[in-house]
């Protein structure tokens, strides 16, 4: 064993949803959409593609404006991009965001086994 080695600790591994950096500003986005794209959202910013303080007031109005499974299914787009490929992720997300208001989104039916 290397004696340098530090011990293992006993603190938990701090979660996304954990107090740090940008959190209160997260939460304060998420709060008013439904869970579905909130959830949605959260994995964009997880994921790097966008930081809440990227995600502006415009950013959010085009989200709210969206239904929900349309919001849902844009957001994973984007949430699936290269972070490394977004250098405006605001502009980016309005640019997607504007293609799934436009065109019909199929409702999902509920399924009847």
């Amino acid at each position: 064993e290397n004696p340098q080695t530090p011990a293992p600790s006993n603190e938990p591994v701090p979660s996304p949803e954990a107090d740090g950096p940008g959190t209160p500003l997260q939460r304060s986005l998420l709060t008013h959409l439904p869970k579905a794209v909130a959830d949605t959202l959260n994995a964009v910013f997880v994921r790097g593609v966008c930081q809440p303080s990227q995600f502006d007031d415009r950013a959010m109005d085009i989200l709210r404006e969206l239904d929900e499974d349309a919001a849902v299914a844009a957001l994973n787009d984007f949430a699936s991009m290269d972070p490394a490929r977004v250098r405006n992720p605001s502009a980016f997300w309005m640019g997607l965001a504007r293609k799934y208001k436009t065109q019909p989104f199929p409702r999902r039916k509920p399924s009847h086994a």
